[in-house]
């Protein structure tokens, strides 16, 4: 086990977080340059997977984005990436990728979108991050979780 670190956050206080789990974007989110370290965070510490889950800046406690594991939604997304564009994260194989969509959740939730065009890909190996942008034109920016007539997938 690694030193603790200590993150404050605007949604869940206080959090003490292994170091090993920071994550580090060497090239910032795009639009977010400045900030080059987060923390994965979840609503809370049950055994079952939560359909959203928090990417929190562990240097700006005011600055968490909603994700999204891709899968959950799409068991066939397969995000189209020139080999070269994955250089920052370092040697790694697919098992050592973990892929999230930042999600956009209005005043009104049905209309919750994720962004399958620009995931996020994380090395699990060395935590190095990158949000990239993918070649396939089926992926949308803007894509709907839920349908006019359905409800918001339970957390």
């Amino acid at each position: 086990m690694g030193n603790i670190m200590i993150i404050e956050t605007r949604d869940f206080g206080t959090v003490e977080i292994e170091d090993e789990k920071v994550i580090h974007f060497p090239q910032g989110i795009p639009g977010f340059d400045e900030y080059k370290d987060y923390v994965i965070l979840y609503d809370h510490d049950g055994e079952e997977q939560e359909f959203f889950s928090w990417l929190q800046c562990a240097t700006e406690q005011g600055l968490a984005f909603p994700v999204v594991d891709p899968f959950h939604l799409m068991d066939t997304y397969n995000p189209m990436i020139e080999d070269d564009l994955l250089e920052p994260l370092g040697e790694f194989t697919d098992e050592d990728l973990m892929v999230l969509l930042l999600a956009t959740v209005p005043a009104d939730v049905k209309k919750t979108s994720v962004n399958m065009k620009a995931p996020i890909l994380i090395n699990v190996r060395n935590h190095q991050a990158m949000q990239v942008i993918v070649e396939n034109d089926d992926y949308q920016i803007k894509h709907m979780l839920i349908a006019e007539d359905k409800e918001l997938p339970e957390n």
